[in-house]
């Protein structure tokens, strides 16, 4: 699949129906554990044109660092009478992979609670329109703005294989966010140290130590605001480090944080 550079205005509603139509309604895996013993409307499972939904915390017994997500603005903080959130890929044109089905990720950044949205179907133009009959009724437990969203390159799961990572844009009513773009981090035991490296090319954009005197909690996330860049691919490197010692390392290729050029 390749999808094509997309601009940030909202779909109208009058063409609303062909959109859905145009989208590609892709076979989703729905490889998480439900949560607890029976299902319930909330578990995870399949949703159509999407997996979503409450699902088991699984215990990986490592540091597992890993990105949850990466924004060209924050969520919004409420639904309103809102049906649906327009999500949008930016990353401009390194985002437009061909031979690929990009996988979409929306998560839960809240502790204890887990939750996730993830799919394939795209729409040739990189936009899925993420119907909230799933996520609503779980907005007073997980309000929207303790949500994480990115776009995965071949998919998100297996994050040491060296995977593209794209940013995604929240759409509600047509109005995105601040366009200030971050990375969220999180880990499954607490981090005395943690190292961010950030480069295009020979450039170095960001190098600092991010925790100093504290400690950084397991399964919170870890909010990184990036700086800004225009073009080309971007390594950025983690370096963590528990309070026992152990260290783990993580590379993505970062798109750029800006807007798909039409």
């Amino acid at each position: 699949m390749m999808f094509r550079a997309s601009g940030l205005l909202a779909l109208p509603a009058a063409t609303l129906a062909l959109w859905l139509a145009a989208a590609p309604l892709i076979a989703q895996d729905c490889s998480l554990s439900a949560e607890g013993d029976g299902a319930t409307p909330l578990t995870y499972g399949p949703r159509g044109d999407r997996c979503e939904g409450l699902y088991r915390n699984r215990v990986a017994n490592r540091i597992n660092l890993r990105v949850v997500g990466y924004h060209l603005d924050r969520p919004p903080e409420a639904l309103g009478a809102t049906e649906a959130i327009d999500l949008v890929v930016g990353g401009g044109d390194l985002a437009e992979i061909a031979g690929t089905e990009p996988e979409l990720r929306v998560m839960s950044l809240r502790e204890q609670v887990y939750y996730q949205m993830d799919t394939r179907s795209l729409s040739p133009d990189g936009r899925f329109l993420w119907s909230l009959d799933v996520f609503r009724p779980l907005a007073d437990r997980l309000p929207p703005r303790d949500l994480g969203a990115m776009v995965c390159v071949p998919g998100c799961e297996d994050q040491k294989a060296g995977i593209v990572v794209a940013p995604v844009v929240f759409l509600l009513d047509g109005q995105g966010g601040d366009r200030q773009a971050q990375v969220y981090l999180m880990a499954d035991v607490e981090l005395q140290s943690l190292h961010v490296d950030l480069r295009v090319g020979d450039r170095k954009l960001l190098s600092e130590h991010r925790i100093g005197g504290r400690f950084l909690p397991a399964m919170r996330a870890h909010r990184l605001q990036l700086p800004q860049w225009e073009s080309g691919a971007a390594e950025l490197v983690f370096l963590a480090v528990t309070r026992s010692g152990q260290r783990d390392v993580l590379r993505l290729t970062l798109a750029p944080p800006v807007a798909r050029s039409r």
